[in-house]
């Protein structure tokens, strides 16, 4: 199972293959990143051209395939400096000494339509909206209440700003608007591919959350969504309850006949909520995880008393929503222990890892005192204090 992050990717990705015109687009993207990588004095020129032009000066980045919404990150950039691009591929064309760059840079050229153009502003602002949302499913620790209501909010933005809702033409990003407003012409030849991928980016979305509504029923099992006012208490989770008995309460067959039993008896489970519901007052100030550890450690007899509360409960807690941290960890490994690091040992590793992963965001907020004090007193040493 999929975390919902590289879901999210997988949805941007068969958004794309539906549609011609983005795999050529994707395919225009790598060549400018290969073409400028290349070669350092091409890169210096487009820098220099850049300054001139008082574009900010960042790179052409490269998709990654296997990156999460890398698409995003290239567009991002690349739609500030376009016009730079241009003009220093206009200047190879002209007065590179090879002339195997010139007709390259004049290839790349044509590439660069005004199509092309449209659509950058246009991706710009659409992968905005999937950047939002890869953020949040990529925080440490992620409420299942915040996968639906995220999602439903950029299925929404893309709706209203990309295809348009009640008959009313779609509105586009702020880019794509300002582009727009300089060139009027385009105002009525939007090609159509642009509402095409946004329908297949949403059905997309859709296909690849396809439980959204009973992984949001799972929150009324975490603590800190327990309703403050006593009297919302008596109501509290019946609808949610009744979609997760209807899921895990009957018998399902899979794709090759076999049967599946129900896990839980759903009568017996909404006669335990009434009661679980109030035990969950205790723990209003935990979340999911530490709230159901300090339940069964303090009340060993939950288990047996509420057999059917408590199958749900561990369904919940094994729901893999994201494994955004632990790729994390991967990646700073592979940028931490290089072909040119190759002898580093595990422990050392470790150490870098630690303190990459662990170490606050601004540095200068740091407490060094404290944390010398701490180093100082786990063993007796020769602490040489002239330099302090």
């Amino acid at each position: 199972m999929h975390c919902i992050s590289h879901r999210l990717h997988l949805a941007g990705k068969d958004a794309a293959n539906e549609v011609q015109y983005f795999k050529k687009y994707e395919a225009t993207c790598k060549e400018l990143y290969s073409y400028f990588s290349g070669s350092y004095k091409r890169m210096l020129n487009l820098k220099m051209i850049q300054e001139s032009n008082d574009d900010p000066q960042l790179a052409i980045l490269n998709i990654i395939n296997t990156r999460w919404l890398s698409l995003s990150n290239v567009v991002k950039n690349l739609y500030q400096i376009l016009d730079s691009i241009i003009d220093a591929l206009n200047f190879d064309s002209l007065h590179a000494s090879d002339q195997r760059d010139r007709d390259r840079a004049k290839k790349i050229l044509e590439l660069i339509d005004s199509k092309f153009k449209i659509t950058t502003m246009y991706m710009a602002d659409l992968t905005y909206i999937l950047t939002i949302l890869c953020k949040t499913f990529q925080q440490d620790i992620i409420s299942l209440s915040e996968v639906k209501s995220s999602l439903d909010a950029a299925i929404a933005t893309i709706k209203t700003q990309f295809i348009g809702i009640d008959d009313q033409p779609p509105i586009y990003g702020t880019n794509l608007q300002q582009y727009l407003q300089k060139n009027p012409f385009y105002n009525n030849h939007i090609p159509d591919d642009f509402v095409h991928f946004a329908k297949a980016l949403v059905h997309s979305l859709q296909a690849r959350f396809p439980h959204n509504d009973l992984y949001d029923s799972m929150k009324i099992l975490d603590p800190k969504e327990l309703p403050l006012q006593e009297s919302e208490l008596s109501s509290y989770g019946i609808e949610e309850l009744e979609l997760l008995c209807e899921y895990f309460g009957n018998q399902k067959y899979k794709s090759n006949g076999t049967t599946v039993q129900p896990l839980i008896n759903s009568l017996e489970c909404k006669k335990e909520w009434q009661m679980v519901k109030h035990i969950m007052k205790s723990i209003r100030k935990y979340d999911i995880i530490e709230g159901w550890r300090h339940i069964w450690s303090t009340r060993p007899q939950f288990k047996s008393q509420f057999p059917n509360i408590n199958i749900l409960i561990n369904i919940v807690l094994l729901v893999p929503l994201s494994n955004a941290n632990v790729e994390r960890v991967f990646s700073q490994h592979k940028l931490t222990k290089t072909r040119l690091r190759n002898r580093m040992n595990v422990e050392t590793l470790d150490m870098h890892l630690m303190i990459l992963l662990n170490a606050p965001d601004n540095i200068e907020d740091f407490d060094w005192d404290k944390a010398f004090d701490q180093w100082k007193n786990e063993h007796v040493r020769r602490v040489n204090t002239n330099n302090l």
